[in-house]
């Protein structure tokens, strides 16, 4: 039912069209400390199909990026030291956004004894890595042998108890940026050796929490409710159950969403600003993609139809997909995976957000499945030709597929109290939910898997 809802909100809104004049964002990026990072990055992204520009901060931290298209987008901001940040951004025309971004440091582990370093020495396999020795005056070092006609070397420190954690290397010669997130420290070789200092005492510190200040009401405006679009599907996310020691699954409490969807086509009714009153109906529409229940949808049809059709702030385009062993309860055979960790993936062809997820499934799979992980991918699409479909026309997906007969009303939905898609849980070998919602979600579900399974042969 809510999914035919949300079709019928969802087709006037057309797909993405690009317009002839430009949306320029520009700003600061700064650090904890309010002034500049060595190094520092913002991505403009449009999440499903990748990056649509990059630009890196001048020494003073300031950058301008700039993009013809319009509708919903992420600007990405990261630098050394510090954890990223994703601010969802909402463009209906082209115009220009002034900013001031600061991030907060990464956090940092209790002890840093026992740190690795990995580096062009070992093509930064962590399999390798090699530890640093603690100094009397409190830094740790490591002298590695270097090519002498090399001149430059690059490191990435790890921490002892994870090594997906990493720790950013101080005062570095340079930092090589590898297009996501994370930073390569560089340094200058010297008579055959590279030596890597590192003194936690110069890691950055905040004076400040992280914080976006817009220089403009309209922007400050539209970032708060493409913020609180984030917190919605944060909440959702994390309404997941978990397992106690005996198997029982104990679901947490329901949200009562339905004064925040009145709320929503109330603001909407109200709103003459055309990009708000857009926003707070994609924030209506986003909740019931998220399978929250619409109210008063003859009300939110109506100011959806509104919309004209260059809009361009929902794709629809419809994917359709392929499975094996579409003949067999899933629940069933779910319990024949008793050896190893298994990735149950709640999803569906018609769901926007799952098709995201899947490269990121994909990845885990190439590097995991040899090393104990079993991917299940468990979709409540109603005719299984869509998921045949799907993966003959998008996806190979080479994993466990399997369909959930009945939905969200079927026997495993129910014991999972599945309340929207995609849901994602990470089982251990003893049958224990060990990870679940955002943190196998996006660019997590690589580092929790690494915090589970590097090292596990």
């Amino acid at each position: 039912m809510y999914r035919s809802l949300l079709l019928m909100l969802l087709v006037p809104l057309g797909t993405l069209v690009a317009q002839p004049s430009v949306t320029t964002i520009s700003g600061r990026l700064l650090g904890g400390n309010g002034r500049p990072m060595p190094k520092a990055h913002v991505h403009l992204v449009r999440s499903e199909r990748g990056y649509i520009s990059m630009a890196q901060t001048d020494s003073r931290g300031y950058f301008t990026i700039s993009t013809e298209r319009i509708g919903r987008m992420t600007l990405r901001a990261s630098g050394v030291g510090h954890e990223p940040y994703e601010l969802p951004m909402l463009i209906g025309a082209p115009r220009a956004i002034s900013l001031e971004i600061t991030l907060a440091p990464r956090s940092t582990p209790a002890s840093y004894d026992g740190m690795k370093v990995v580096g062009d020495f070992n093509g930064f396999n962590p399999a390798t890595a090699r530890p640093l020795a603690r100094q009397t005056d409190g830094t740790y070092m490591i002298s590695i042998p270097f090519p002498p006609k090399r001149k430059v070397f690059a490191y990435r420190l790890l921490a002892s108890h994870d090594s997906s954690i990493v720790i950013d290397g101080i005062g570095a010669y340079d930092y090589d940026y590898d297009g996501e997130h994370g930073y390569r420290s560089v340094i200058l070789g010297r008579d055959g050796k590279a030596t890597v200092v590192f003194d936690p005492r110069q890691l950055p510190h905040a004076e400040t929490g992280r914080k976006v200040v817009y220089h403009d009401s309209l922007s400050a405006r539209l970032g708060a409710v493409m913020e609180e679009i984030e917190h919605n599907r944060q909440m959702i996310r994390t309404r997941a159950p978990r397992w106690t020691e005996t198997g029982k699954v104990i679901a947490d409490s329901t949200h009562d969403w339905s004064t925040v969807m009145k709320r929503l086509l109330e603001q909407a009714c109200a709103e003459e600003e055309p990009s708000l009153r857009t926003a707070l109906l994609i924030e209506y529409a986003d909740l019931v993609v998220q399978g929250v229940p619409p109210i008063d949808t003859g009300m939110a049809r109506q100011l959806l139809q509104e919309l004209p059709q260059t809009t361009g702030f929902w794709d629809t385009t419809s994917f359709v997909l392929d499975a094996d062993s579409m003949n067999h309860d899933a629940a069933t055979q779910v319990k024949a995976f008793r050896q190893g960790y298994r990735l149950l993936s709640f999803w569906a062809t018609w769901c926007v957000y799952c098709i995201w997820e899947i490269e990121e499934l994909e990845r885990a799979y190439e590097r995991y499945h040899e090393r104990n992980l079993e991917i299940i991918s468990i979709s409540l699409d109603e005719n299984p030709r869509d998921l045949e479909r799907f993966r003959q026309r998008r996806w190979k997906m080479p994993w466990q597929q399997m369909v959930a007969d009945g939905g969200f009303q079927s026997a495993i939905a129910r014991r999972f109290d599945l309340q929207s898609i995609p849901a994602l849980f990470l089982v251990d070998p003893n049958g224990i939910i060990v990870a679940s919602g955002a943190e196998l979600r996006g660019d997590k579900l690589q580092r929790t898997l690494a915090r589970f399974l590097d090292g596990a042969r």
